[in-house]
């Protein structure tokens, strides 16, 4: 019987989800057309040894819900794909290598380098950034600094965590959170070991932009308000709740609330503050400098600027803020594949998930787009792509049903012009999770 490859680089939710529906999309476009049968064969390429990618290692640990999506992919793994670890595409095996090889690749790896300040005047020996936390947190085997991580934390009173989405949160939530609660997880035990000794007692959470501009989740930030050693303080704001969103106004109603100070806590053990409108121009040991945000050159007069479409212009006056770390948390770019064509803003380069200047080459997830949306995001992008594929190969299945175009027919088991290319490389791959 003939068959239809696909190579799928990264094993994280966009790849499963990518072999997923290409699986149904591929099948029902079978059996609208007659021909003598075609298998599809899909081989999933990791440069870790686990697979589960951003649920493993960057979801925070707390949140065993979201977890539990693993259940699927590794059904997918057993079902429908041929997993293959400790290969790194672009160094181990090269792009164009695979294209000849498979009929379709797929580039699924994520976003997991952290997106910088750009900022000259930083003294990086009190900064972290937000993935050094999540991935030690989280056992990233590739978190190589425990040490220094673990130095920067331990002796920190007030960490100054910038920029405003749930990455932020996630580290504030962890690292103010009971030890027992987080002991029940699967928390990294000696990133545990460490909480459990912290003297922290403030977090500052500052944007750029505006309250509307914030990246939170309703869910995110309703479990932080409701921690009972956490008081939250942010200044005052105004909105017109019939004129936005009905998601955002759910954000916006309960940080509205926590601005009248309905989540302070006296008793608490440790404090977040949620500011707006700071732009960071300084790091220095001991203090980050801020210079103030207007909108439309309009100060705001002591409360946090809401913001939306409007023009943010950067005003003279400049605060600073005493502290003893900076966490940098304003997002992550695609790790660059050598053979992949990609944008200024880190992004590859693609039209409908398929990938400029390459013969057979896709891109789906946050090494699309960027660092964006939650699992529902991916699973949308994953039917797009998989749409894409189908509708751009029809004409290659449709010759091979036909028997008009002849291909070697793949085992069910690693293709083997790659089993071929990883031995002769002295590539030691591995086909199981070794957690399993």
């Amino acid at each position: 019987m003939k068959s239809f490859s696909m190579c799928i680089v990264g094993s994280g939710p966009s790849g499963f989800y990518v072999a997923d529906y290409f699986h149904k999309a591929f099948h029902k476009f079978l059996a609208g057309v007659p021909g003598e049968g075609i298998r599809l064969h899909i081989d999933m390429i990791e440069r870790l040894s686990t697979p589960h990618g951003l649920i493993r290692y960057g979801v925070a640990p707390d949140h065993v819900d979201i977890k539990k999506v693993t259940a699927k992919f590794d059904s997918i793994a057993k079902d429908l794909v041929h997993w293959i670890g400790n290969v790194d595409v672009g160094k181990d095996v090269g792009v164009e290598e695979l294209c000849d090889i498979y009929d379709v690749v797929v580039i699924a790896t994520g976003a997991d380098v952290p997106r910088d300040l750009n900022m000259p005047d930083i003294d990086y020996s009190r900064v972290l950034y937000a993935k050094d936390i999540v991935d030690w947190y989280n056992s990233n085997p590739l978190c190589g600094h425990r040490e220094q991580i673990e130095a920067k934390l331990s002796t920190a009173r007030h960490i100054v965590l910038v920029g405003h989405g749930n990455v932020a949160l996630d580290i504030a939530r962890i690292l103010c959170s009971d030890v027992e609660k987080l002991r029940a997880t699967d928390i990294d035990r000696r990133a545990l070991a460490v909480i459990q000794k912290m003297s922290l007692e403030k977090i500052s959470v500052v944007a750029r932009r505006g309250v509307m501009d914030s990246r939170f989740t309703t869910k995110e930030l309703r479990e932080v308000f409701q921690m009972d050693n956490l008081s939250v303080t942010m200044k005052p704001f105004e909105f017109e709740a019939e004129k936005v969103p009905t998601a955002k106004r759910r954000i916006l109603t309960l940080l509205k609330e926590a601005s009248e100070g309905a989540y302070e806590k006296k008793q608490a053990r440790h404090c977040l503050r949620l500011l707006y409108g700071k732009k960071p121009v300084s790091i220095q040991a001991g203090n980050i400098t801020f210079r103030e945000m207007c909108i439309d050159g309009s100060p705001s007069h002591g409360k946090s600027p809401l913001g939306g479409e409007v023009q943010w212009v950067e005003s003279s006056e400049q605060s600073p803020i005493n502290c003893d770390l900076v966490v940098i948390s304003t997002g992550f770019l695609p790790h660059h594949i050598q053979g992949i064509p990609y944008a200024t803003d880190g992004s590859v380069q693609s039209t409908s998930g398929r990938i400029h200047n390459t013969r057979n080459a896709y891109v789906s997830g946050w090494a699309r787009a960027g660092s964006q949306g939650e699992i529902a995001w991916a699973i949308r992008d994953a039917m797009q792509v998989a749409a894409s594929i189908i509708r751009e190969s029809s004409q290659v299945i449709r010759e091979r049903l036909s028997g008009g175009e002849t291909t070697e027919c793949v085992p069910s088991d690693i293709h083997p012009r790659l089993r071929k290319l990883m031995l002769d490389r002295s590539i030691c791959y591995s086909t199981c999770d070794p957690r399993k």
